[in-house]
């Protein structure tokens, strides 16, 4: 390019060296030219903004030439391993689903037959046990057991008196 005639279009690799002086750059001032130069590079034709920008492949390929860095391959068999135990877990789950909507199923098979169960107790219709819920206490009727006991007392306080008067 003759001197003083300046680049109007972007370019990826002037990107990447500005780039690389403001990330690596140990001179705060050198630093902060550089992030402005970067800034506008994005801004000439056919640039987008600085974020948009560090994910185009032509940039990508240029910031990989100009810093080199260093990445990691993961272990391939750590990986397979990995992904063979996912494949396990996926149809130990396949399994295991249908048998838990089944049993699902019955729970509420069965709380429904408890409920008509106890509606049919209480002598109400299985629609109005539902209604009223089945915590409500069943209604107080005189049992056996109770007649017994109300007579123990009274048989007790008849002797009580009696022997008052001896």
């Amino acid at each position: 390019m003759p001197a003083g005639q300046q680049q109007t279009d972007f370019d990826p690799g002037r990107f990447a060296a500005f780039v690389a002086s403001f990330v690596s750059n140990p001179n705060e001032a050198e630093a902060m030219t550089g992030a402005r130069m970067m800034r506008r590079e994005g801004a000439k034709p056919g640039g987008k903004r600085v974020v948009d920008l560090f994910y185009r492949a032509d940039v990508m390929a240029a910031l990989d030439a100009a810093l080199q860095p260093v990445r990691e391959t993961p272990d391939r068999a750590a990986l397979d391993a990995v992904q063979a135990e996912c494949a396990e877990l996926r149809a130990k789950l396949a399994a295991v689903v249908p048998k838990a909507t089944e049993l699902a199923d019955e729970l509420r098979r069965e709380k429904e037959l408890t409920a008509e169960l106890t509606a049919r107790l209480r002598g109400q219709s299985p629609a109005g046990a539902a209604k009223q819920g089945q915590r409500n206490p069943l209604p107080l009727a005189p049992s056996a057991g109770g007649w017994l006991a109300a007579l123990a007392a009274l048989a007790a306080a008849v002797m009580m008196i009696a022997s008052a008067f001896n």
